[in-house]
This record gives C-alpha cells, structure tokens and sequence, in this order.
C-alpha cells in the first residue's frame, strides 16, 4: 500500500475518531481537533501565549476593629410612653415577667473577646456565656461551666417589653474583658450609651491599655469589679501597686461594694485585695482614703 494511501486511510479514521466523540462530548472533540492541549472550561490559552490577568478592583484595606455602634440612635426609653401591650406576657404581674427576663437575658458571666474572622474584613466580638461565681478565693475562669446564649431577640417583640428587659440585661450580668480591649468592645458591641447600667465588670488587665480604661469605668455604676492582673509592673510590694496610676485610678471609684483580685504567678493577692477594700468599702473607707492621700 503507498504512502498517499497510508495517509488517507489514517486521516479518515482521525475524523471518524472524532464525530464519534463528538457525539459523546463535544467539548473533548474540540480539544483532539485542534489541539489545545487543555480541557474544555479552563482558563488556560494556547501554548506560547501569556496567561491573561484578571480585571479586579483592589482589596479593601482590613480594619483591625470592629466598625463602632452608629451614634444617631433613637433611644425608645426616652420617647412618650406606648399603648399597654396585648401580648399574654402582659397579663402577668412585673415580678414573674422579670422572672422571665432573668432566664432569658441575666444571671451570667458574659466573656466578650475580639477575633479575627475569615468572614469579615475586620475582627469581630465572639460573645461567650459561662454561670457566674462568687469564690473571692480563686479566679472564676478555673472552674465555670458554659451557660445557656443571651436571646436579645426577646427585645425585639414590642416596646413596652424593651422598656422593662433591657436594663435588665446590662444590670445583672457580669461582663468579663480584656482591658486593651474595653474601649473597642463597649464602642462597638454595649454601646455607650449602655455604661450606666452596668453594675458588674471582670477585667482581665495586660498592662498595656492604649487608652485610660478609668474613664469608662467611672461612666458606670459598677457595684462589683474584679481585676485579674498579668505582668511585672507591681513588683516592689503592695504599696508599689497602691501607689501606682493603676492603683490610684482603682482608688478614684468610691461606689464599689466589692472588690476582687487575682494576680497571675503571686501569691499575695489576698492581702493587697485587703488593703484596697479597706481605702474603698465598708464604713471606715472615707476616713482611711482620706488618710492615705495624706501621706
């Protein structure tokens, strides 16, 4: 058999070959044909070209931070009072409905701590709830147990309930924090307007705040505060930690009626909690504070 024929033969077998496959998969068909060398639906081009780039628009540039509460809120409290809800909550005396929003939104140590999200463009706040404890003994993060998630949707069912609950959930929680990061929290997750509810804090204090962390502090009405302090600034004994801008501005908050410290790798937080709760409560506190800023 010639060499013309060998060809012709093996061409027709070739587009055989391919209406075959065309049948099958055209895609595939077009890719033995003319050979470009990569599966149908790819972003690739033919051999010996460059890859063209992608027309996008840059990347947002990632916030650190949480964006803050809009400040142009409408507080419902203050405006005049609405119609007597209809709603069966209504038809129970206060002190069950407050029962009800004691189950719902209080009675918990609730953590708030920045993390990075792969969601969003900026870390967010996670909101983690724990039973609370009342060991002045032992730092309460040893030994709490997870408690049952806030449900704030309960506020959203009508006005007259918003009015009643929600002091409610800022007054009896207690809000554990890092103190780096109270400012960025209350700003963006509390809100401000909320600091005067606040009866109950847990800070976990690294020293290293970027701001005075006091100035909130003071905006609340805090009964209890407890601190959990990390780091060697209070080295020199506890009246290095009385004397301190740490100490002074603990001193400056005279509403307190309990006061909690834990001191991470010390032993002596017992007495140096002592020595603060007798400048700050109990009856003979004033006439102690005022002898000390004597000194």
């Amino acid at each position: 058999m010639s060499r013309v024929s060998t060809t012709i033969i093996k061409g027709v077998g070739t587009v055989v070959e391919c209406l075959v496959v065309a049948l099958i998969c055209p895609c595939l068909a077009v890719v033995l044909c003319f050979g470009y060398g990569e599966p149908c639906g790819t972003n690739r081009v033919r051999k010996g070209y460059p890859m063209p780039k992608p027309q996008t628009d840059p990347p947002p540039a990632r916030q650190p931070n949480p964006p803050p509460l809009p400040t142009d809120r409408i507080d419902i409290q203050q405006l005049p009072a609405a119609a007597q809800s209809q709603s069966l909550l209504f038809k129970l005396p206060l002190e069950l409905r407050e029962l009800i929003y004691d189950k719902v939104l209080a009675g918990r140590l609730v953590r708030l701590q920045l993390v990075t999200s792969k969601l969003h463009e900026h870390s967010v706040v996670q909101c983690t709830c724990y039973t609370p404890t009342d060991d002045l003994e032992e730092y309460p993060a040893q030994r709490i147990f997870l408690a049952d998630p806030i449900s704030p949707a309960l506020l959203r069912s009508c006005r007259a309930v918003y009015n009643e609950a929600f002091p409610i959930l800022h007054q009896r929680n207690t809000f554990q924090l890092w103190a780096s990061q109270l400012n960025t929290v209350v700003g963006s997750v509390l809100g401000n307007y909320c600091l005067s509810n606040i009866r109950s804090v847990n800070l976990q204090y690294d020293y290293t705040p970027p701001f005075d962390m006091f100035a909130l502090l003071h905006q609340m009405r805090l009964d209890r505060l407890a601190f959990r302090l990390q780091g060697p600034p209070l080295q020199g004994g506890n009246s290095v930690a009385l004397e301190s801008a740490w100490g002074r501005g603990l001193l400056e908050l005279r509403k307190l009626r309990r006061l909690e410290l834990w001191i991470q790798h010390r032993g002596d937080e017992k007495e140096l909690g002592k020595k603060f709760r007798q400048l700050m409560i109990g009856p003979q506190a004033e006439e102690n504070y005022r002898a000390f800023l004597e000194l």
